[in-house]
């Protein structure tokens, strides 16, 4: 191992320094003289040809089993370089072929060097196995001239001085970097100089590295340690991250697929309800519209029977009246209206004395209501599964339809279609109602019939929040059941069987109307409201121009009283004509529907003010009060003048007081 030396050293070591390396150049001459006689002996033996482990002679063929190729080889002397462990050591090697006294005592003392004696006895030893193992091809012309240290001597090639000149750049670059082990090389020969003497590395000077640079090396290895883990420690935050992330996506995915899973399984349970229930709804209808037609036209022959037997009765009584003298056709008014039969002079006097005795006892209520609701036996969805067989679970299934998945239930517009499903349940409980009987209906604590009656409106009104929006109100099942299964039965009453003589009708299609208005649904079905009030008075219009009324004086009243009671039950037929047409008028919503059935009052009072006139002119005043109680009783209130909206109509009704004032007084005298 080489050591650092000071430069100044004594005489003495000086002295034994030049001493040994006078010794150690004459052992170099010598092993310069082997290797000068071993090439020439080489070149002698290239006529031959053998087979060895490193070279081929000309005309000799020999099989070396390879036993002596190690001992065959020179050995290369290396140096025993070892950096110093304490420090990084630069040490920088010239190579130029020169060797101080220093370091070939120093090579001298940690180096064995072959003499020439043993180095001649391991050549020749060498030689002895050579000539062994060796075998000939062809004749052997003065072989026995050839030495036998030709073929195992070998020349040093050209691959291998550029491998050692390789390798001691090698650790040249590695004792430059300072503090590495120099790695042994493998056997093999040394690198020579131009001399063809081996050469060795020097050490001319081995710097020392300062404290300071290697905590500089430390710091900026340790800042890129540190950087290196922050960098690792925020890759790894990321990751994390991510990690979480994607842990949560997928919770949520398999929630979101739990979700749409149940909501799968939900609508395929919805969807075969709904097929079942329309299935079902499809042959109900069928017999709920058959059964409604039924009951229409059993109730139209009913009113229409009562109005026909009533308005023939008159008719054969006016014609017996007149046949008989008792009347003249001055007296009658609207007698055109009359089917009087010249040619039919036979009459059952029996109906006669009952038509008598029934004007006897004055006007009274003729129409009688159906009963309003089916028999036990009339259940028409009893034989339907109790999902469906009420409108009650079948409303239940949709609202939590609409509680789960509201979207879905708004998306798909299932209000829309909950309207035309819930119909044939209402149109069942409403088959049996009559909306012009409603009044006569006997209810619970002297209550009069209401929307709240009905288990339909009941279970669809619950829902519905009080707000100011009319949203709740105006969208949804229940205005659909109210405009188009409610208020469409009441038309088809009106325009089939209403009777404008009927109290109990008028008075019940007012409190229809009422009902509508107080839950505010007049302005949303006002179409519907104008039809059927329309139907109502021009069927109003209609019955006053065809009322038959007879005028009378006293002395026809007393001696005819027959004739009598004919003419004053007509008078207080006409007035309740009136009475039921300001009973509608009252009951209904201001505006064009109130107006247009403002009209058709003043038309009645109209065709009564020429009834009176013609009793002046006939001087025949004895029915005028009669005629004339309802006007008496609106000239004394004011309150149908509180009720008009319109200036005009005020006007108007006060010019019509003014019109009957004088026959007020004369029948007030």
């Amino acid at each position: 191992m080489f050591r650092s030396k000071k430069k100044k050293v004594g005489t003495r070591k000086r002295r034994e320094a030049e001493a040994e390396g006078d010794e150690a150049e004459s052992d170099l001459q010598m092993l310069a003289e082997l290797r000068r006689s071993r090439s020439r002996v080489s070149a002698t033996a290239k006529g031959s040809m053998s087979f060895s482990s490193k070279r081929t002679s000309t005309g000799l063929l020999s099989f070396d089993d390879g036993e002596g190729k190690s001992a065959s080889k020179r050995r290369k002397m290396r140096p025993n370089l070892v950096a110093s462990s304490a420090a990084e050591v630069e040490i920088r090697v010239e190579s130029t072929g020169q060797y101080s006294a220093e370091m070939l005592a120093s090579l001298r003392s940690e180096q064995s060097v072959l003499l020439p004696s043993k180095q001649l006895e391991s050549n020749e030893q060498e030689d002895v196995e050579m000539s062994k193992n060796r075998v000939t091809f062809g004749v052997q012309s003065g072989a026995s001239s050839l030495p036998k240290t030709a073929e195992v001597i070998e020349e040093v090639s050209a691959e291998e001085d550029e491998d050692e000149e390789q390798n001691r750049r090698w650790e040249e670059e590695l004792m430059r970097r300072g503090g590495h082990r120099a790695p042994l090389k493998p056997e093999g020969k040394a690198s020579r100089s131009r001399d063809g003497l081996p050469t060795y590395p020097t050490r001319r000077k081995v710097a020392c590295v300062s404290l300071g640079s290697v905590l500089g090396k430390l710091e900026k290895s340790l800042e890129s340690t540190s950087f290196e883990d922050e960098r690792a420690s925020r890759e790894l935050a990321r990751l994390e991250a991510e990690t979480a992330l994607i842990e949560a996506t997928l919770k949520q995915q398999q929630e979101e697929l739990l979700v749409s899973s149940e909501e799968f399984e939900y609508f395929q349970e919805v969807e075969d309800f709904v097929k079942g229930l329309s299935f079902c709804l499809r042959e109900k209808v069928k017999v709920i519209t058959a059964k409604e037609k039924n009951v229409v036209e059993e109730r139209v022959q009913r009113v229409g029977s009562k109005r026909h037997e009533e308005m023939h009765g008159v008719a054969l009584d006016v014609q017996f009246y007149l046949e008989a003298g008792r009347l003249q056709r001055a007296q009658v008014v609207s007698i055109d209206q009359l089917d009087l039969h010249a040619n039919d002079h036979t009459m059952d006097y029996s109906q006669r004395s009952v038509r008598l005795q029934k004007y006897q006892q004055h006007f009274a209520e003729s129409y009688v209501p159906s009963p309003c609701g089916p028999g036990v036996d009339e259940d028409l969805f009893a034989d339907a599964i109790d999902e469906i067989n009420s409108l009650e679970p079948v409303y239940g299934r949709f609202q939590e339809w609409k509680a789960k998945f509201p979207e879905v239930h708004k998306s798909t517009y299932c209000e829309l279609a909950q309207e035309k499903l819930f119909a044939p349940y209402v149109q069942a409980e409403l088959m049996y109602w009559d909306p012009l009987g409603v009044a006569d209906a006997k209810t619970e604590l002297g209550k009069s019939w209401s929307l709240d009656d009905f288990a339909w409106f009941r279970l669809l009104h619950q829902h519905i929040r009080d707000t100011s929006r009319d949203n709740e109100r105006v969208n949804g099942p229940l205005l659909y059941q109210i405009r188009d299964v409610l208020l469409e039965k009441v038309r088809v009453a009106v325009t089939s069987y209403f009777d404008p003589y009927s109290s109990l009708q008028a008075r019940s299609l007012a409190l229809v109307l009422e009902e509508i208005s107080r839950h505010d649904y007049t302005p949303h079905v006002e179409g519907v409201v104008k039809t059927l009030v329309t139907t109502a008075l021009n069927s109003f219009s209609s019955e006053a121009k065809r009322s038959v009324l007879i005028a009378i004086d006293q002395n026809t009243a007393a001696t005819f009283e027959d004739v009598s009671v004919l003419a004053r039950y007509q008078s207080e037929r006409f007035n309740a004509l009136q009475d039921n047409l300001l009973t509608l008028f009252i009951a209904l919503p201001r505006g064009k529907i109130a107006a247009a059935a403002f009209r058709c009052l003043l038309q009645v009072l109209h065709h009564l003010l020429a009834y009176v006139r013609h009793c002046q002119d006939t001087q025949m005043m004895h029915l005028v009060p009669t005629a004339t109680q309802v006007v008496r009783q609106l000239s004394g209130s004011s309150y149908l003048l509180q009720i008009l909206s319109d200036p005009d109509q005020e006007n108007e009704l006060k010019h019509m007081m003014e019109l009957f004032a004088p026959y007020l007084q004369t029948a007030g005298q």
